[in-house]
């Protein structure tokens, strides 16, 4: 995690940050972790992100103030909570992967962890998913992982500046 995170020509680069998007995936079958391991991510993402911004402001040039823009009028400006959220100014996907050993857990536990995500998740502008690692050809698996391919495929080849369709099944997270 470590070398990917620290590498600054694999890790959004000036000439990509318009253009961006980060898929961060969690292991939920240790979700004692999930938490600071999203945490962890989302201050990387930032870290870099506000290296790649200061080289734009030193050069007098606007595109972190429009890529913020752009985040939060296609995340929907008109919201009760918009005062709290913090537009990274890019896409940032959270994959909250093998749900299916988790929905296993206590209804207690899944419940405070979906809310935790889920909070984590939209304070920081970013899309949360849930996907199941099952191999196996089950329903609610490819239902998940269709729901992540709709997101990613709306990311990279629709854009960032356009709301995401809500196409894909319902997701319920506890």
């Amino acid at each position: 995690r470590d070398e990917v995170a620290s590498a600054d020509n694999l890790f959004i680069t000036p000439r990509q940050v318009a253009t961006c998007t980060v898929l961060v995936v969690l292991d939920l079958s240790r979700p004692w972790a999930a938490l600071e391991s999203l945490t962890g991510w989302l201050g990387r993402i930032r870290g870099r992100l506000d290296e790649v911004y200061d080289k734009f402001n030193r050069r007098g040039s606007k595109i972190p103030s429009q890529l913020r823009a752009r985040a939060k009028k296609s995340f929907g400006s008109k919201r009760d909570d918009e005062a709290s959220i913090d537009h990274t100014g890019i896409s940032v996907v959270v994959a909250a992967n093998k749900y299916d050993t988790f929905c296993d857990e206590d209804a207690e536990l899944r419940k405070i962890m979906a809310r935790t995500l889920r909070y984590v998740a939209h304070t920081n502008g970013a899309t949360l998913l849930y996907t199941s690692g099952r191999g196996g050809g089950d329903k609610e698996s490819r239902n998940t992982l269709g729901n992540l391919r709709h997101v990613l495929n709306h990311y990279l080849f629709t854009g960032a500046d356009r709301k995401l369709p809500s196409k894909g099944a319902v997701q319920t997270d506890h």
